[in-house]
């Protein structure tokens, strides 16, 4: 029983991060892609 709650514990926690990870990855990649294709004009 204890192994099963520990497994969906991590199992929730690597959704979790892998969400956080999108999340601020694709907030730096934004404002440079911006910068990036305004140069270019």
């Amino acid at each position: 029983m204890k192994i099963t709650i520990a497994r969906d514990l991590i199992e929730f926690i690597e959704f979790l991060g892998v969400d956080l990870a999108f999340r601020i990855s694709g907030g730096f990649i934004v404002p440079i892609w911006r910068e990036l294709t305004r140069s270019k004009k």
